[in-house]
């Protein structure tokens, strides 16, 4: 996998990924993303959602409205708090951007979930279409 966009966006705070050019778009969204999983904040992760998100919460998943998203993101920061996030992959394919990566629970150790984002080109827009988080 080439290194892209997410190691720009994490380089600013961690050092992950090695740095290419990136355009404007697609790093304000990855540092949404980012951002709302450090800090637990639903709604700043769905800054530049598309207006229904595929989410699947440690289980099935299921299209949200994006208030209802907010929602559900915030009910599973309750329950499982951030301590750190870190993106791993990122791919761009066409007008998909798929990136994954991994996100630990505050409150075990051995708590580190899986994130799986993509986003969708939508009339030269990129907007935020699928969030999953794994075991």
């Amino acid at each position: 996998m080439r290194p892209g966009i997410i190691g720009f966006a994490v380089a600013l705070v961690l050092p992950v990924i090695p740095v290419k050019p990136v355009d404007a778009q697609r790093l304000a969204h990855v540092v949404a993303v980012d951002s709302g999983l450090v800090h637990g904040d639903a709604r700043l992760l769905l800054t530049g959602a598309a207006e229904r998100v595929e989410m699947a919460i440690l289980g099935q998943s299921r299209q949200y409205s994006r208030a209802q998203a907010q929602l559900r993101l915030a009910q599973f920061f309750r329950e499982y708090p951030p301590q750190t996030f870190v993106w791993t992959t990122e791919e761009v394919v066409a007008a998909n951007w798929f990136a994954t990566g991994r996100y630990q629970v505050s409150y075990e150790e051995e708590a580190t979930l899986r994130i799986y984002a993509h986003w969708q080109q939508q009339h030269g827009v990129w907007k935020l279409s699928k969030v999953h988080v794994f075991r």
